[in-house]
């Protein structure tokens, strides 16, 4: 019944409010700004291995901006120490949850949110850059009950008013309507998110995309980075395509060295891109969050209907059977008919081909650039918002600490640039070898 639902939630197209198609140039470099759901650093991951992948031939270079508890005017108070020194040709700007303040409704505050977000636009394009607004992921309701209802919740301090939620939606379409009026790119999590958090609970009434009713898992996270893919894609619509007649011997061409017969056929593949992979460890996720750390549920989920990810094999004219699929000499699927074949198989989820293998290997890299580099650089400018609160009046006191801090945030900064190129030196797909036999 979910996938089901979930599929038709996904099957149509996303649109933007904006005429542009994504189209960076080479070494363009991609910021996210926002609060402590971008500084988790997972969202943000999962859609850096997607431009990686599909744009392995610029070198685009990606950052982190993203602040736990960061309003609007906290961006704006950061914003040229940490956005603009990057000299960015994208930011991506996903701000609402803590500005709401977790209370009801208010016109003066809505108000300062809407007039905060316009100024970090203006400044976006200030530099040149390309501002992408996104709507505030959704707050679960129900999810902050149950777990309000623990002596030692997290978030019990907060006291949410019952329909923040709603009050999300409402800055949503604020934010929609001033995409669609002044021409800017607009992404939107908090629909999706609460539609499928309502049909997935319609057979599992606990089901939730968030444990602590803020914060993410991994699953919705994925729903998160597939909402970014569709904007970020362009006109990059598919990673590869092999087609194959036997009969005629003729092949896409991306293939070389072809060996036909009615009983299979061999070839070297050189694919287009590598295919869009998400590391799952399984492994629990850190305070206060507590996830399993595993995407693919939301990640299968989101991309039903969407074929930008497919990595096809279509063979046709074979023999009626059943083949194997061989890929440099390991079998990578076991049995499979000549039907199948002949109306193609995607093989970008198949973890024995040597291309998923190839982008697990850089989405692991990227796990570590993030963990080692991106997630303690974030921390450390933490401590800066801390300053700035606590000398506010004082800003020398401000930029001394700023000073005593900006060789390790130096150090980090290199550390990420030195991981995102090895992530780019992998992220060149490399010819295989496919053999397709007769059993």
């Amino acid at each position: 019944m979910i996938k089901k639902l979930l599929f038709c939630l996904f099957l149509f197209p996303f649109l933007l409010s904006s005429q542009e198609v994504f189209s960076p140039k080479k070494n363009d470099n991609i910021v996210f700004a926002g609060d402590s759901i971008t500084h988790q650093c997972m969202y943000t991951q999962y859609i850096e291995n997607f431009l990686y992948t599909r744009y392995h031939d610029l070198n685009l270079s990606t950052f982190n901006a993203g602040i736990s508890g960061d309003k609007a005017i906290h961006l704006l108070d950061r914003f040229e120490e940490d956005v603009s020194f990057t000299m960015p040709k994208y930011v991506t700007v996903m701000l609402g949850m803590n500005d709401g303040r977790y209370q009801p409704f208010s016109q003066e505050n809505f108000d300062t949110y809407k007039s905060d977000m316009s100024k970090i636009v203006d400044k976006i394009k200030a530099l040149e850059a390309t501002p992408i607004v996104i709507a505030p992921t959704m707050f679960d309701q129900q999810q902050y009950r149950i777990r309000n209802k623990e002596k030692d919740f997290y978030f019990k301090r907060l006291n949410t008013h019952p329909d923040y939620n709603a009050k999300l939606g409402m800055y949503t379409g604020w934010i929609r309507s001033k995409a669609n009026d002044d021409k800017l790119n607009f992404i939107n999590f908090w629909g999706p998110m609460n539609d499928v958090t309502a049909f997935a609970r319609t057979t599992q009434p606990k089901f939730t995309l968030m444990e602590d009713s803020i914060h993410p898992n991994p699953i919705g996270q994925a729903v998160m980075a597939v909402q970014m893919a569709k904007y970020f894609k362009g006109t990059r619509n598919s990673i590869s395509s092999v087609e194959i007649d036997v009969k005629t011997s003729s092949a896409s061409k991306n293939t070389s060295k072809h060996e036909a017969s009615s009983k299979g056929f061999a070839c070297e593949v050189k694919p287009q891109f590598l295919p869009w992979v998400l590391p799952a460890t399984d492994k629990p996720g850190p305070k206060p969050y507590f996830y399993n750390d595993n995407p693919t549920f939301g990640f299968n989920q989101a991309m039903k209907g969407l074929s930008f990810n497919q990595e096809l094999i279509q063979v046709i004219g074979l023999n009626a059977g059943t083949y194997s699929v061989s890929m440099n000499g390991k079998k990578v699927i076991d049995i499979v008919s000549h039907v199948d074949l002949a109306k193609g198989i995607d093989i970008s989820q198949n973890k024995l081909s040597p291309t998923y293998q190839q982008s697990l290997k850089l989405a692991m890299l990227n796990v570590k650039r993030n963990d080692e580099a991106l997630r303690p650089y974030r921390n450390l400018q933490i401590r800066m918002k801390g300053q700035r609160r606590k000398f506010a009046e004082q800003p020398e006191k401000i930029v001394e600490f700023r000073k005593s801090i900006q060789a390790d945030l130096d150090r980090l900064k290199a550390l990420a640039d030195k991981y995102e190129k090895e992530i780019h030196e992998l992220a060149t797909p490399q010819p295989y070898v496919l053999d397709i036999k007769a059993y």
